[in-house]
């Protein structure tokens, strides 16, 4: 089996906490690698500010393939479990939720087509220029029990964005803090509360950014 296989190697490593753990406890020699971060934006950084009376407030609602499962996941829970308490109260700002990547079906776009607080993207040549338009970034992929570690987490941060995450996130990610480097939250009335939060407190989207 695979499980017996990697027990005859001599590491292994692992970017995701819970998958370290579950090797250890089949006797695999996994280590866990914390997240490491580089200021790859730290220009951009700077410069990253929100005014939410002249200045459009720009999210990422997704990013990455709607292939994937755990996109996917994501995706469908920021469609029916956030957006159903924030549509409302989201109209008064000035702002934009970004959908980027593929594998979207004509359903989903015409999903985000149909609401005026969205613009959908797909696929995009420089992701890094149209990832820097954005202040904050929605992040649900680990929201069931399919848990993971996203090379998009530490690609975000790195940017300076603020990101809005299920609290799951935290358990394959340790160094992630809720209210120091990431907005966290259990239920989507939590998490719905955290957007709102934001869109209204441009000093605690920067200072999450930063750090």
């Amino acid at each position: 089996s695979t499980i017996k296989r990697m027990q005859k190697l001599k590491l292994m490593t692992n970017i995701c906490y819970l998958d370290t753990l579950f090797y250890k406890s089949n006797k695999v020699n996994a280590f866990y690698i914390p997240l490491t971060l580089r200021d790859y934006f730290k220009e951009n950084q700077t410069l990253k500010k929100i005014n939410t009376e002249k200045q459009t407030i720009n999210i990422i609602g997704a990013l990455g393939s709607m292939f994937a499962t755990g996109s996917r996941l994501g995706f469908n829970y920021l469609i029916n479990e956030i957006f159903p308490i924030i549509d409302d109260q989201i109209k008064r700002y000035n702002l934009v939720i970004n959908f980027y990547g593929r594998g979207y079906s004509k359903k989903d776009i015409n999903i985000i087509s149909s609401n005026s607080s969205c613009k959908f993207y797909g696929f995009v040549e420089d992701i890094d220029k149209e990832v820097n338009k954005n202040s904050i970034a929605l992040f649900f992929n680990n929201v069931s029990n399919y848990t993971g570690t996203y090379t998009r987490v530490p690609y975000l941060m790195s940017s300076g964005i603020c990101i809005i995450a299920h609290r799951n996130l935290e358990k394959s990610v340790p160094e992630l803090v809720h209210g120091e480097n990431i907005l966290l939250g259990e239920t989507p009335a939590e998490i719905s509360a955290l957007i709102i939060q934001t869109l209204s407190n441009p000093s605690l989207v920067e200072r999450i950014g930063r750090n």
